[in-house]
């Protein structure tokens, strides 16, 4: 009976730590990412003035950058940077289009190497469109509009983590039984 207790508390020990891993980097972290210029059909030139805001508290690591736009779907990166963010805050980040072919781009904002992520269409890249120096201002969003917003998942990390923690416990659960019962049906053989 000992053992079966010692097992039940070794599996529930594991639980615990699996969940607090898990929970444990969302306490620190942006818990939204939207972009709020440019919106899908703007057209731009010069210096591209991706914008928006992190919901949430901490440091984070934004990368903004431009994809190529192929039926629809974001492609392969053209044009990225990657910056220091405070979640809580804006952000504004400048990213050139002159060397690039005109088309039709995605503004994709990637936060913590993937943690969150947010990318808005139909930016149409024409860099001898502008005149004035090829500088986009900043966009006001407009009443009644909303800009396209990621959330992350209830518990980052949890699609990879959580199930690979669970096998792993199922794993040793299934050999400390067939351990026991090994054991067992020896006892029983004996007597």
């Amino acid at each position: 009976m000992q053992q079966r207790l010692r097992s039940a508390a070794a599996f529930v020990a594991g639980l615990f730590v699996v969940f607090g891993v898990a929970w444990a980097g969302e306490a620190f972290a942006a818990s939204t990412v939207s972009i709020t210029s440019p919106v899908a059909g703007d057209t731009v030139s010069g210096d591209i003035l991706v914008e928006g805001s992190l919901a949430g508290e901490g440091d984070v690591v934004l990368t903004v950058a431009l994809t190529e736009q192929v039926l629809g779907d974001c492609g392969s990166t053209v044009v990225e940077r990657t910056v220091p963010a405070v979640a809580g805050e804006a952000f504004s980040v400048a990213l050139a289009t002159a060397s690039l072919v005109p088309g039709e781009y995605c503004a994709v904002v990637v936060v913590d190497d993937g943690r969150l992520s947010a990318a808005i269409g139909d930016v149409r890249v024409e860099p001898a469109f502008a005149s004035d120096g090829g500088v986009q201002l900043p966009t006001l969003e407009l009443p009644g509009e909303n800009p396209i917003t990621a959330s992350p998942p209830a518990v980052p990390g949890v699609e990879v983590l959580l199930p690979t923690a669970l096998g792993a416990i199922a794993a040793v659960s299934v050999v400390v039984l067939s351990v026991g019962l090994a054991v067992r049906r020896r006892r029983l053989q004996d007597i």
